[in-house]
């Protein structure tokens, strides 16, 4: 399940807080999002 698709539902969506943080709230998923596949992915090659 990738941070992609809620983060452009919630860009669509009127919300307040996503206009002030919209960039920031992005990185942040994504950045979440490559830091568990950095995680996950040496454990998959060892």
């Amino acid at each position: 399940m990738k941070g992609a698709p809620p983060t452009s539902d919630e860009e669509k969506k009127p919300i307040p807080g996503a206009k002030k943080l919209p960039g920031p709230a992005v990185n942040l998923s994504e950045i979440q999002n490559i830091k568990s596949e950095l995680k996950y992915v040496p454990k998959a090659e060892q």
